[in-house]
């Protein structure tokens, strides 16, 4: 079964990225116990402090736990350097453009 996904793909070069590509499948259920001891509301905190319209660039969006809590008229773009976060981040995404891509 091949995997699609709307969006830009950059193709990526990196020693790091098997090791995020790995961690993927695990990764929302590891910090799970974190975000029901507050980093989910510490999130919804800090974005409710953005301005109600605008833009925005996230580095680094992991599987998109930011997503829910982004402005409703935000235009953003979330990066991140593994494809597989990115596959576990697409069903979460609002209109937000993923892109996957190394930002060194």
């Amino acid at each position: 079964m091949s995997k699609t996904l709307p969006g830009r793909l950059i193709p990526v070069f990196s020693s790091i990225v098997p090791i995020y590509d790995n961690f993927a499948p695990y990764y929302d259920r590891f910090f799970s116990p974190l975000e029901s001891a507050g980093l989910a509301r510490w999130r919804k905190e800090a974005l409710g402090l953005l301005p109600d319209a605008g833009s925005v660039l996230e580095i680094g969006c992991g599987t998109g736990a930011n997503f829910e809590y982004y402005p409703a008229e935000w235009n953003a773009v979330s990066t991140e350097i593994s494809i597989e976060m990115i596959f576990r981040a697409d069903p979460k995404r609002v209109r937000n453009l993923l892109i996957c891509a190394d930002i060194r």
